[in-house]
């Protein structure tokens, strides 16, 4: 998993992510570089409503990446009035990512609709289980298998595979 790597560092947040707008199936990760001994870079800052809202910062930016692509446009092209009135950004995008969430089964096959629900509402490992950390290796199990697997399945079959 490339979970807390050079790759995928622990925080992560759609500002990481630069969609290229001539081909919006090409995603890639933004890097600042450093010089070798500049010290370890810092996570992004993380304000308090992000804690309040969302189970997990990284899949909820999942889902919203997700749901970004089967609709074809960034998230905030879809904010309600209802989104626009909330003072908070992180709680607009919750209130417009929950919305887009229902929708998602008219517009997608059921695999990958079930895999954008889970990432809203992350897969508990066990009914009295509610760690969302990736540090939590039962979660980590279950969200391997509940949205990896099968984004990962997706994938091949796009490809032309099984």
């Amino acid at each position: 998993m490339l979970y807390n790597t050079p790759w995928l560092p622990e925080h992560w947040s759609l500002d990481d992510v630069y969609m290229d707008p001539s081909d919006p199936t090409r995603l890639y990760r933004k890097q600042v570089y450093t010089k070798p001994g500049c010290g370890k870079p810092q996570p992004a800052p993380r304000d308090s409503e992000s804690v309040d809202v969302v189970d997990n910062e990284s899949i909820f930016c999942l889902a919203i990446a997700l749901l970004e692509l089967t609709f074809g446009a960034p998230l905030t092209n879809f904010h309600d009035s209802i989104a626009r009135q909330q003072s908070g950004d992180r709680l607009a995008r919750l209130i417009t990512a929950k919305r887009l969430t229902k929708a998602i089964r008219k517009h997608e096959e059921e695999r990958f609709a079930s895999v954008v629900i889970k990432c809203m509402n992350p897969p508990s490992s066990s009914p009295t289980e509610y760690d969302f950390s990736f540090e939590n290796e039962a979660f980590r199990r279950q969200f391997i298998k509940d949205v990896l697997v099968p984004l990962y399945q997706d994938v091949v079959a796009l490809q032309g595979g099984v």
